[in-house]
């Protein structure tokens, strides 16, 4: 992943957001960063 392509989600209340590249880093809450890693 080169990070260089525009990324973005919908977040849980429905809400459109993104960024100029891929982000190179993630902060979560352990719970929620756990089920991030089971999705890959």
């Amino acid at each position: 992943m080169s990070g260089t392509q525009a990324w973005g989600f919908t977040d849980d209340r429905g809400t459109e957001l993104g960024a100029a590249r891929v982000p190179l880093r993630v902060v979560a809450y352990v719970r929620a960063g756990a089920g991030l890693l089971d999705l890959g």
